[in-house]
């Protein structure tokens, strides 16, 4: 008989933990610059989308 689901659960649980804990420190303290890089993508797609409809 092979391992239960919540073997499996437990086994994964310290990988699990790691990911929540990279997540949230990357949020917190990167969480600026990587807010600023998503509003220049922004302000460049707007800036896209502008001319395109000024072409057409």
């Amino acid at each position: 008989m092979g391992p239960s689901f919540g073997d499996i659960l437990l086994a994964m649980l310290p990988i699990l933990l790691l990911i929540a804990a990279w997540y949230f420190f990357m949020r917190k303290i990167g969480g600026g610059a990587y807010g600023q890089l998503m509003q220049r993508q922004v302000d460049a797609l707007e800036r896209i989308a502008t001319a395109l409809e000024k072409r057409s």
